[in-house]
């Protein structure tokens, strides 16, 4: 009964016996990573909340009254970020913290859809912790604190690894948008500075979607963003990078963007446009190429998408973490056995 993580009843019948418990631990939820949320109507997830947006109050639906609202940046051991709305005392509860980027552990937390990004809710119904004391939020401080400290850290060790031979079987299998994750040990091999490295993108956080220029009648540039439908007179710079990885069984083109692709270069976005602005093109590749032959831990996600009359896979990073000794030990181990049974 205590390895379910909701809420159910529990009846004890005649032949039920009850005696005291001579050692209490404190009960901890499984976690649902935020790369595996997916479309899972509620979870539970443990993360950083390493950025706030403003509070601001919000017409509800069904009773048709205000309600507090403050939308935060939450990341875990995953590398994968995602935006969660807070509501209500949850979402005053966490204003004095957000400085500190405190540990949350949230029981229930809804998952929603909104501009074609999956992103989670803390209703009234979900139960928030800050900073809970356990060794899996331990670890989680020591994960982020050496990350921000510029080392890139390790993996969660119970990430499956597939190479892309073993993952092509299911990407085959995807019909048309549909998403398939996995998490690949692989090299760069190639940064390609063909396509367009700097883009012009809309400002929204959970949006990021490139937007085009409008000259007004006043001859005042515009900025539309067709997927958010709002006209600003402003844009801020993202990234897109069109990455060749090899592991053992081949190669794949994959693209990373905006924070991925900082992760990866160690730059942001409008030094790497300062960059290019002033460098030659080719100190500009030669500066691309500085992540040549680096092997990591890759995080994809597969969208099947329908173009020229045929489908086709996309590969995109979602994260990008030092390898993990024990996880690539478990994955050969793993095809050792195959190759045993085969």
């Amino acid at each position: 009964y205590s390895m379910i993580s909701g809420c159910y009843e529990m009846r004890l019948s005649t032949v039920a016996t009850i005696r005291e418990c001579e050692e209490f631990t404190t009960f901890e939820p499984r976690y649902t990573p935020l790369a595996s949320v997916g479309n899972m109507p509620f979870v539970n997830v443990l993360a950083v909340l390493v950025e706030c947006e403003d509070s601001s109050f919000v017409l509800t639906r069904r009773k048709k009254n205000l309600a507090l609202r403050r939308n935060g940046k939450i990341i875990d051991q995953s590398g994968h970020s995602m935006w969660m709305a807070f509501w209500g005392e949850n979402a005053t509860k966490i204003e004095p913290l957000i400085l500190e980027e405190p540990i949350i552990s949230v029981r229930g937390a809804k998952s929603a859809q909104y501009l074609d990004q999956i992103h989670l809710e803390v209703s009234f119904q979900s139960r928030l912790i800050i900073n809970p004391v356990s060794e899996k939020s331990k670890r989680l401080r020591e994960w982020w604190q050496s990350s921000k400290h510029g080392s890139m850290p390790a993996i969660e060790c119970d990430t499956e690894i597939k190479s892309f031979a073993e993952a092509s079987s299911e990407v085959s299998k995807l019909s048309i948008n549909g998403e398939y994750s996995f998490s690949s040990t692989a090299m760069v091999s190639l940064v390609s500075s063909q396509n367009k490295v700097i883009y012009k993108s809309c400002p929204i956080p959970r949006c990021r979607k490139g937007v085009r220029e409008v000259m007004r009648q006043d001859k005042i540039m515009t900025y539309v963003c067709d997927n958010c439908q709002v006209t600003r007179l402003y844009f801020i710079h993202g990234i897109v990078l069109k990455i060749e990885l090899k592991d053992y069984s081949g190669a794949q083109w994959v693209f990373a963007f905006n924070d991925e692709a900082e992760n990866l270069l160690g730059t942001s976005a409008n030094e790497l446009y300062e960059l290019q602005r002033s460098l030659p093109v080719m100190d500009f590749e030669i500066y691309l190429s500085r992540i040549n032959f680096r092997r990591l831990t890759f995080r994809l996600k597969v969208t099947m998408k329908y173009f020229q009359g045929s489908q086709h896979p996309q590969y995109t990073i979602i994260g990008a973490e030092e390898v993990c000794a024990r996880t690539e030990c478990l994955h050969l181990l793993m095809q050792i056995r195959r190759l045993e049974n085969s």
